[in-house]
């Protein structure tokens, strides 16, 4: 079983009431900001979760680990592999996941103080959502079932 959080002492009071036998727990934090300038390091590269690819708002990291794997392929094949292809991948990354940098600050400001700003934000939001599966009838009937 997977779980994740922002808080681990939350998350260690929720696994102990799990009630089944549990073999291990093993746990370290979750970047919920991509970091594209550190995504590559000499020949290191990194994808998914590694390069901050995790959405702040589901949670999901499988489909941009795959996304952002398919991506840095398609620039190892176009550039022939070299220094070229990382700075592409770099690039390219960073401006198919911008909208986790718009997600991530609008987390930070409604955790701390919500602006006007914020609302500049809720597109990403919704488009995330809707890229998650989570189609936009469903957020309008989410919204209203709330806002009741």
């Amino acid at each position: 079983m997977g779980s994740g959080t922002s808080d681990p002492v939350l998350l260690r009071q929720s696994l102990s009431t799990f009630s089944g036998h549990v073999m291990r727990k093993v746990g370290r934090a979750i970047r919920l900001r991509p970091l594209f300038r550190e995504i590559v390091s000499g020949t290191i590269v990194a994808v998914g979760e590694a390069a901050g690819l995790v959405s702040p708002i589901t949670g999901e990291g499988i489909l941009p680990a795959l996304e952002s794997a398919e991506i840095l392929v398609q620039c190892l094949k176009r550039y022939d592999g070299g220094d070229e292809a990382l700075m592409a991948y770099r690039k390219r990354v960073e401006g198919h996941f911008l909208r986790y940098v718009k997600l991530s600050r609008l987390q930070r400001d409604f955790a701390s103080k919500p602006s006007v700003r914020d609302v500049l934000y809720l597109r990403a939001a919704k488009e995330d959502l809707v890229h998650f599966g989570i189609g936009v009838s469903a957020l309008r009937m989410l919204l209203s079932l709330a806002l009741t």
